[in-house]
């Protein structure tokens, strides 16, 4: 007297298995719905992290040159112009044309292990270079919205750079006003990079560059974000 009652409750036991084990369960009715499980499934594993982040000031034209290591995976390069109209032409994978609030961007599955990207126009914009990658640079901001009397500190380290080799800090933290923030940079035995301002610093709103250059058994890599 089941038979008619068990294919409308054949997904419970999966989809609660899945839920109790942090997992995800997906049905599929028909054979026609496999593809798309799939696509959803790639993306959710595959999905892109940021390996390249920088703001651009662009009076005219500028050039950003990318290193796309071999950790990379189903890279895409995105720009999103904060003020003013912006192109970006990268070689001769092809042209992004952007306003703000547009978001544009390129896949990079086909370009060398160097890019070199042009921005033409007036204005601002933020340059993500995302990719599959288990190395990452990550960061910690103890206290975001720190009162003008703490000192100005946040930490970085990379994630699966076991193998890495030489990897080197470079800080640069920037005032509302363009200035340059003077800072100290140190790194403990276990890899936990410590970026600190040496005194009080004004209330503000400051903006660190920070780059990580090293050294794979497949060549050089390079990581860059910024830290508000």
């Amino acid at each position: 007297g089941s038979r008619g009652v068990w294919p409308a409750r054949q997904h419970l036991f999966p989809a609660r298995a899945a839920g109790e084990t942090g997992g995800q369960y997906y049905a599929a009715p028909a054979a026609d719905d496999l593809e798309a499980i799939f696509a959803r499934i790639f993306h959710t594993l595959a999905a892109p992290r940021p390996v390249y982040l920088r703001t651009l000031d662009v009076p005219g034209h500028a050039s950003e040159t990318l290193r796309l290591d071999a950790t990379l995976f189903t890279p895409v390069l995105s720009l999103a112009p904060q003020r003013g109209a912006l192109r970006a032409r990268a070689g001769s994978l092809g042209t992004l044309p952007a306003g703000p609030g547009d978001l544009a961007s390129l896949d990079l599955t086909e370009a060398g292990p160097e890019l070199t990207g042009h921005l033409e126009g007036e204005g601002r914009a933020t340059c993500t270079l995302s990719a599959d990658t288990d190395l990452l640079l990550e960061t910690v901001v103890p206290q975001p919205q720190a009162p003008a009397a703490v000192r100005l500190e946040f930490h970085a380290y990379l994630t699966g750079g076991e193998g890495a080799a030489e990897a080197t800090l470079a800080c640069a933290v920037r005032t509302g006003g363009g200035g340059e923030l003077p800072v100290e940079v140190t790194r403990s035995p276990f890899g936990l990079w410590s970026v600190r301002a040496p005194g009080e610093v004004p209330a503000g709103v400051y903006r660190a560059e920070v780059t990580v250059r090293g050294t794979l058994a497949s060549g050089p890599f390079l990581r860059r974000t910024e830290v508000v």
